[in-house]
């Protein structure tokens, strides 16, 4: 293997999420939405020869989740159609295969043990742990005050401080991986390509009076690993150094 494919690759990440409410209680509702994240991976030209993806990768998804509330139990269940592939497939759809969709999805289980912990049990399918398959979640959910939030589990974890009603500083650890049919800049071979790596970041996130969100995070990805084919059918598998990682995001509800 040559690990000069796989630079160092300080790249950016862009997250978009509308969601629409449904007629529900406000503490249990039913939301449908549609989501999109593109991330760059910045191979070197030099290097990037017979490599079958154009570094530019799209995840499009629509997304359907329910909730009831009984008491001190919650349940939560949730489907999300993804489509994931490069840009230049998005530029011809009639490169889009049936095997670029997947199907994901959560069911996960709430018990309030106080009035400010939680605990959270379910199963996820999704490919965020490099490959598309079914892995089990669990998290503590303690919140000691109205302005400070620890949600402590796998694979997310995170910590919230709301210094206000406008603002939320936020950090972030989480599984960061993915697969996506992928073309080689040609727009003539295609493979798959599978990612996994680890993010911790911190970022902050604003309430506009319009009602949406936006945020901007700083981050870095570790434990980096992938698997690809390249143009002469040889697969490459291999691990990555750490990189930097720019996300801006914006969530929209109506």
């Amino acid at each position: 293997m040559d690990s000069r494919v796989f630079t160092s690759q300080d790249g950016m990440q862009t997250d978009f999420h509308g969601q629409h409410t449904l007629g529900a209680t406000d503490d249990a509702p039913t939301l449908l939405g549609i989501a999109h994240r593109y991330r760059t991976f910045d191979f070197a030209e030099s290097d990037a020869a017979g490599l079958l993806t154009n570094g530019h990768l799209h995840k499009l998804s629509f997304y359907w989740l329910t909730q009831t509330k009984r008491r001190s139990r919650h349940w939560l269940f949730a489907l999300a159609p993804h489509l994931s592939v490069s840009s230049n497939q998005l530029q011809q759809p009639d490169l889009i295969e049936h095997d670029a969709w997947q199907l994901h999805g959560r069911l996960q289980w709430r018990r309030q043990w106080r009035q400010d912990l939680w605990l959270s049990l379910g199963l996820c399918i999704d490919d965020r742990l490099t490959d598309y398959r079914a892995y089990p979640m669990v998290a503590a959910n303690w919140r000691p005050s109205d302005a400070l939030h620890f949600d402590v589990g796998f694979p997310t974890t995170r910590i919230a401080l709301h210094p206000s009603d406008t603002w939320r500083l936020q950090i972030n650890l989480d599984a960061a991986g993915g697969e996506w049919r992928v073309y080689d800049k040609a727009s003539a071979t295609y493979s798959d390509f599978h990612f996994r790596a680890w993010r911790a970041e911190l970022g902050m996130t604003a309430n506009l009076a319009s009602g949406d969100q936006i945020g901007l995070f700083w981050g870095r990805e570790f434990r980096r690993r992938w698997r690809y084919a390249l143009s002469d059918g040889a697969t490459e598998t291999g691990t990555g150094e750490s990189a930097a990682l720019v996300s801006l995001r914006l969530a929209r509800s109506w």
